[in-house]
C-alpha cells in the first residue's frame, strides 16, 4: 500500500514542483516537506486542505483514505442496521481513530456518545459519555472552527452536564441562538426568554400591520399588541408612532382632516415616554447572555424619525397648510 510519503512525492513530481516550491506555496519550510517525503513526520491538519487543493484532489485521495473510508462507511451502515446505535457508535469510534481528518466519522462518534448518554439510566456512565462527547466536539471545533453544527451540539452536551452558563455563552454566538438559549435556560430566566422570543415574533407581525394595513381595525389590533406585549421601549415607541401616522393617512384618504390631525397629535405624548425613567423589561436581574432585541438609540433619534415621517410627500398633503400641522412639525423638530 502506498504510504503518505510516497504519495506526496508522486503528486509533487506530477505537479512539476520542487520541494522548495511546494514549501513556498504551502507556507512551510522546505525541511518540513523533506521530512514528510521521507516519512519522518506528517503535516498538520491545517496544511492538508491547501495541499489537496494545490494538487486538485480530495483530502481523502491525498491521505489515501478513499477505499478505506468506503469500507468504514459500509461497516457503519451495517452496524446501524443490524445492531442499532450502540453498534454504530463502536464502528464510528474506530473509524474516527483511523481517519482523524474525516469530519463525518468524528461527528458520528461525538453525536453517538451524546445520544447514548441520553438513553442510559446510569448517572456515572451518562457523565462519562457526556464528558467524552464534549472532548470530541471541542477537538472538532479546533480543527473546523466554522462548524456551527458542531458548536450547537456542544451547547446541548454542556446543558446535559449542567454547565448552563458555558452553554449560554456559546449559544449567543450561533445562528438560531434563541432556540439554543431556550434549551439552556431554566426557571425564571427561561420564562423571561420565552416572553422575549414571543415579543420578537410579535414585532414582525406588528411591523407588517403598520406597513401594509389598509383598515382601522388592523391598526387597533397592532396598538393593542404594542401596549400589552413586553417590548423594549424604543421599539414600542417607534411602532406606536407608526400606527398613529398610518391612521392619519387613512383619515386623509377618507377626507377627514380633523381626525387625521387628532391621530398625529398623539405622537408627542408617545415620544415623551422616552424621557421618563425606564422600568426594567423584566422584573428580575437580567443575565448578561440575554441580549436586548435592538441597540438603544438616543431619544432625539426617535423624535427625528417621527418628524421625517410627517415630512413625507403626498400621504399627508391635505394637512400641510393647517396651522396645527405646522405647529406639530415644529414641536417634533425641536426635540431632534
Amino acid at each position: 500500500m502506498e504510504s503518505f510519503a510516497e504519495r506526496l512525492r508522486r503528486l509533487r513530481i506530477l505537479a512539476d514542483l520542487t520541494q522548495e516550491e511546494l514549501a513556498e506555496k504551502l507556507g512551510v519550510s522546505s525541511q518540513a516537506v523533506s521530512k514528510w517525503e521521507t516519512d519522518k513526520s506528517l503535516p498538520d491538519l491545517s496544511v492538508i486542505v491547501p495541499m489537496a487543493n494545490l494538487f486538485h484532489i480530495s483530502t481523502d485521495e491525498l491521505l489515501g483514505n478513499v477505499r478505506r473510508r468506503e469500507d468504514w462507511e459500509e461497516q457503519w451502515q451495517l452496524a446501524l442496521r443490524d445492531g442499532g446505535e450502540a453498534a454504530a457508535l463502536k464502528v464510528a469510534q474506530k473509524a474516527a481513530e483511523e481517519l482523524p481528518q474525516d469530519w463525518i466519522f468524528r461527528n458520528r462518534e461525538a453525536c453517538g456518545e451524546y445520544c447514548a448518554a441520553q438513553s442510559t439510566r446510569d448517572e456515572a456512565e451518562k457523565n462519562r459519555l457526556l464528558l467524552s462527547a464534549e472532548a470530541h466536539f471541542r477537538s472538532m471545533l479546533r480543527d473546523w472552527p466554522q462548524s456551527d453544527n458542531t458548536a450547537s451540539m456542544l451547547v446541548q452536551v454542556l446543558v446535559g452536564l449542567e454547565r448552563r452558563q458555558e452553554a449560554a455563552e456559546l449559544a449567543e454566538r450561533l445562528p438560531g441562538r434563541e432556540r439554543l438559549l431556550l434549551q439552556v435556560l431554566q426557571g425564571e430566566a427561561l420564562e423571561e426568554q420565552k416572553r422575549r422570543v414571543l415579543s420578537f415574533s410579535a414585532m414582525d407581525f406588528v411591523s407588517c400591520l403598520c406597513t401594509l394595513s389598509r383598515s382601522f381595525a388592523a391598526l387597533e389590533l397592532a396598538e393593542t399588541i404594542l401596549r400589552e406585549a413586553p417590548w423594549d421601549r424604543g421599539d414600542r415607541v417607534d411602532l406606536l408612532t407608526s400606527v398613529c401616522w398610518k391612521r392619519a393617512v387613512l383619515h386623509c384618504e377618507a377626507g377627514d382632516g380633523d381626525k387625521a390631525m387628532a391621530a398625529l397629535q398623539e405622537i408627542p405624548g408617545i415620544l415623551s415616554d422616552l424621557e421618563a425613567p425606564e422600568e426594567p423589561l423584566f422584573p428580575s436581574a437580567e443575565p448578561p447572555y440575554l441580549l436586548r432585541l435592538t441597540e438603544e438609540r438616543p431619544a432625539s433619534e426617535h423624535w427625528k424619525t417621527a418628524a421625517e415621517a410627517l415630512a413625507l410627500p403626498k400621504q399627508l398633503d391635505p394637512l400641510r397648510e393647517r396651522e396645527d400641522f405646522q405647529a406639530l412639525l415644529r414641536e417634533l423638530k425641536s426635540h431632534c
